[in-house]
């Protein structure tokens, strides 16, 4: 995997990964521009000191002293109660983390196939059915989508089943019918604003 800018990873020919932003980007000149954006910019100024590559697909995060497996996995740390509690000093990240089981989603994993004929699929991000297979890439490609991707995204983590957690509420979601009921709620919402 090469490194075209700073925290920006090329997974392929036209697809593009954010470590910090948590984001799917498609197309060199998308990258580009996301690299340019407020959004990065913040977001460096926000995490960028704290965070170094070692190698080897790991991470270290110098103000929580720990690696990170796995770029995507970065973003989700961040989010997370242990560097949030270690950024404003609260003790929140001696709290035990039921997030162990789950892991980082990508932007695919958010389309959940709900027939057992593979016609009906369903974007818990979103809220949106999709009605067949070959109008999925379109939708993952959509400015709606991408932007759900990068607000919500990086907080819902996956076990591979129905279950889900949110690592920003620290809070249990028992099927994908109920994440963008909890990513839209009040707790969720009320959160977000405090990080912000």
């Amino acid at each position: 995997m090469e490194t075209n800018w700073k925290f920006i990873l090329q997974e392929s020919e036209t697809h593009y990964y954010c470590v910090i932003c948590g984001c799917e980007i498609s197309g060199s000149r998308n990258a580009e521009g996301h690299f340019r954006g407020r959004y990065h910019a913040d977001a460096i100024e926000e995490y960028g000191d704290d965070i170094s590559y070692s190698g080897d697909n790991q991470y270290y995060c110098q103000l929580c002293d720990c690696y990170i497996s796995g770029y995507q996995n970065v973003r989700v740390h961040f989010r997370g109660k242990q560097h949030q509690g270690c950024l404003y000093g609260s003790d929140t990240e001696s709290s035990e983390d039921d997030s162990e089981d789950y892991v980082a989603l990508s932007s695919r994993d958010f389309i959940i196939d709900y027939s057992d004929n593979s016609y009906m699929f369903y974007c818990c991000l979103c809220n949106i059915n999709i009605t067949n297979m070959w109008h999925i890439p379109s939708h993952l490609g959509c400015q709606n989508h991408k932007i759900a991707v990068t607000i919500y995204g990086s907080d819902i983590l996956g076990n591979g089943s129905t279950w889900y957690y949110c690592r920003l509420c620290d809070c249990s979601i028992n099927s994908y019918k109920n994440v963008y009921e909890h990513i839209t709620g009040r707790r969720h919402d009320n959160f977000l604003d405090e990080l912000e």
